[in-house]
């Protein structure tokens, strides 16, 4: 490590810890950077942009028009991210048993919860004894809050995709068709548990800004209606929607939680319609739903009809339509010509719904989905992929439960599809003495069960709900009032290979631990480790067969967040990551970094930046980083290589309902000449990336 490292890892350490003492404790009304880097950290495996922001906007809504306590739901207190089933059904029970809260600090009172969780949940709620008023269409359509919103975004150096294309081997080059701009333009209506409408649309890098042949000439175009809470609706959807049943087995269209450090946040909760406002274009749904809710019995439906992109083998000669797909592709970038000869040339018909019925304890609810493809999805030649679904239909159906004991609940899902192969996820969390949750699932996901729109529980970043079979059990106890330690352990089996698996029968398991320590508001540290061990395939010169090695992947972490006022925070990272199996030796790397973040006393400037430094030696010794960004963006840059990054952020409150987000952010690496590959190299060993926000809110 050089001299200027070694001076900048001694002030990330000494800095903070010279500064505590000082400061004056109050309440924070905005939502706190922790829970958005706990979410982001659920999708930390994914690195780049994360774009899912209809539930960041929930969040932001909620700290505008609190939930108020005395006459909340276990559903709504869910919807803060920040409480388990149990700690939600602990505050209703409060109510119920005690009367309303006279004072928000009565919450110091509920059973399971703890001075910081507590203050996690200040910003999004409230106590009053006037409960939340129904509105007629005429206060729907005049009390809400419009919102105008532009993103531009941009690379600064050129990448290849952007240069002059070169004749090579009797062909040109393919280049990017646009610039290197990524462009987003929203407009949202607004009124929380009233109605929602807006218009989303977006072009990314590469991509031309008007196309030819596209409807609106906009590569993205997004625009959805949606009302709660009319009469016997409980919702009504109309565009462009989202769909999530039961645990996911069948359907997840929104944000769902996975293995992550809230070890006890096991179980996907969400309402089963939703508005689709967030840029991903492969997974919502377009059309009409409604939901209908008489008393506990509810019925919901949903019709969708959209084009998905696919992979084309044959075409009608006489139409342009797709006889036959490879595959369905999620990507959403049609910036060359190949991509764009790949958007939205398939045609998806989806419809199903669910019949149940809910009481304040338990619910049990029959799901269903249909869905049929205007082209032949064609049997992969992959063989890890034999039980894949292909054809032009499927039929999924499945039934999902859930009861809240006065220590525990007990969660699940059953699904079969129509081939037969079918899914089973079971979870139970419990809190068997005061400071102690226990949380167990269960999963059986055989080999043969197909769906489209799944995604649950399990080992799979992306989508996991066939080939795995596995068992979970976290637990979280505090051995001090200020000591909590976290711990989960998974052990999984997979029957059937597996991408870079080419061989059955393989299992792996994945063991986290932390200790938090939180002192007050003001301090408090944690400490991570986390190992895992899986199968992969190992190529070895003139073998005979593939082999597979399990590899062994561990980090460890220490973070320590000082916050000495409401003006000043401070946040100190080290990281370790250590990757090795049998026969490419250990991988390794670390990263130090440091984030400074300042609120001007006015409240009409924020400022927050990092710098880091690492040194990481393979890929597969990859470090994922959560990074600050303008107004619903998540960053969660790998860091690879040798070098430093750096980002600074600004919020400017230009006027009272119009607010500027910048950001500037670079990476620089001292082991390269050039940065990145393909039509993404760089010509330099820097990439340096700005962003522009406006938002008008009236």
């Amino acid at each position: 490590m050089s001299f200027r490292n070694t001076i900048f890892l001694c002030f990330i350490i000494y800095f903070p810890l010279s500064l505590v003492g000082q400061g004056i404790d109050s309440l924070s009304q905005e939502v706190p950077t922790d829970i958005l880097e706990n979410i982001a950290e659920q999708v930390e495996n994914e690195s780049g942009e994360f774009d899912n922001n209809t539930f960041l906007e929930d969040l932001e809504m909620l700290n505008q028009i609190k939930i108020n306590l005395n006459y909340a739901s276990i559903d709504e207190l869910m919807q803060t991210t920040v409480l388990t089933e149990l700690q939600a059904l602990s505050i209703v029970n409060y109510v119920k048993n005690y009367g309303e809260f006279k004072s928000i600090y009565e919450l110091k009172g509920v059973i399971g919860l703890d001075k910081n969780t507590i203050e996690k949940l200040l910003p999004f709620v409230e106590v009053s004894n006037t409960q939340h008023p129904i509105y007629n269409w005429k206060d729907l359509l005049n009390k809400g809050r419009h919102t105008v919103m532009y993103r531009y975004q941009q690379t600064i150096e050129k990448a290849k995709g952007y240069t002059e294309p070169e004749w090579y081997q009797n062909r040109w080059t393919s280049r990017y068709l646009g610039d290197r701009t990524r462009q987003y333009l929203r407009y949202r209506y607004q009124l929380l548990k009233g109605i929602s409408y807006g218009i989303t649309l977006e072009k990314d890098p590469g991509e031309q800004l008007f196309q030819k042949d596209v409807k609106l000439r906009i590569d993205y175009v997004s625009a959805h209606l949606f009302i709660e809470n009319r009469g016997i609706f409980r919702y009504i959807a109309v565009g462009d929607y989202e769909v999530n049943l039961g645990q996911g087995l069948l359907m997840w269209q929104g944000f769902g939680v996975g293995k992550s450090v809230s070890v006890n946040n096991i179980k996907r909760s969400s309402e089963v319609l939703r508005p689709h406002t967030s840029v991903i274009e492969d997974n919502f749904s377009r059309g009409a739903a409604a939901s209908i809710q008489k008393k506990r019995f509810e019925v919901t439906g949903f019709v969708s009809y959209r084009m998905r992109d696919g992979s084309s083998i044959a075409v009608d000669t006489l139409t342009n339509d797709n006889l036959e797909i490879l595959s369905l592709q999620s990507s959403g970038l049609h910036r060359t010509t190949s991509e764009l000869a790949n958007r939205a040339n398939t045609k998806l018909w989806t419809t199903g719904g669910r019949l149940g019925w809910s009481g304040r304890l338990f619910s049990v609810y029959i799901n269903a989905t249909y869905n049929k493809l205007g082209a032949q999805l064609s049997a992969s030649k992959d063989l890890y992929k034999k039980y894949t679904f292909y054809g032009n239909s499927l039929f999924n159906s499945s039934i999902n439960y859930q009861y809240l004991g006065k220590k525990f609940y007990f969660f699940g899902e059953s699904a079969v599809s129509e081939n037969g192969g079918f899914a089973i996820v079971n979870g139970i969390s419990s809190r068997p003495t005061l400071g102690v949750t226990l949380s167990i699932v269960h999963r059986y996901y055989s080999k043969k069960f197909q769906s489209i729109n799944g995604s649950a529980f399990g080992e799979s970043t992306v989508s996991s709900h066939s080939n795995e079979h596995g068992i979970y059990a976290g637990i979280s106890f505090k051995i001090h009032p200020k000591i909590t330690l976290n711990n989960y352990v998974d052990v999984f089996y997979f029957p059937w290979m597996k991408y870079r698996v080419d061989v059955p029968g393989t299992y792996g398991y994945d063991i986290f631990h932390e200790w938090q320590y939180y002192h007050n508001r003001k301090l408090d540290f944690y400490a991570r480790f986390r190992y895992e061990s899986k199968a992969r395939n190992i190529n070895i010169p003139l073998a005979p067969i593939t082999d597979i090695s399990y590899y062994k992947k561990s980090s460890f972490r220490l973070q320590l967040n000082y916050r000495p006022s409401e003006n000043w925070t401070f946040k100190s990272r080290g990281e370790w990551s250590f990757f090795n199996d049998r026969y490419n030796g250990l991988k390794k790397g670390y990263i130090f970094y440091q984030d400074i973040g300042y609120k001007f006393p006015s409240g009409k400037i924020s400022l927050s930046g990092r710098y880091a430094i690492f040194n990481i030696n393979d890929y597969d010794a990859r470090i994922y980083t959560y990074e600050n960004d303008v107004l619903y963006a998540f960053s969660i840059p790998a860091m690879i290589g040798k070098g430093s990054r750096a980002y600074i952020v600004a919020k400017i409150r230009l006027y009272r309902n119009l607010d500027l987000w910048l950001r500037w952010a670079q990476t620089f690496r001292n082991d390269i000449k050039v940065f990145g590959s393909g039509l993404e190299e760089l010509p330099k060993n820097t990439r340096s990336e700005i962003k522009v926000q406006l938002r008008y809110r009236f």
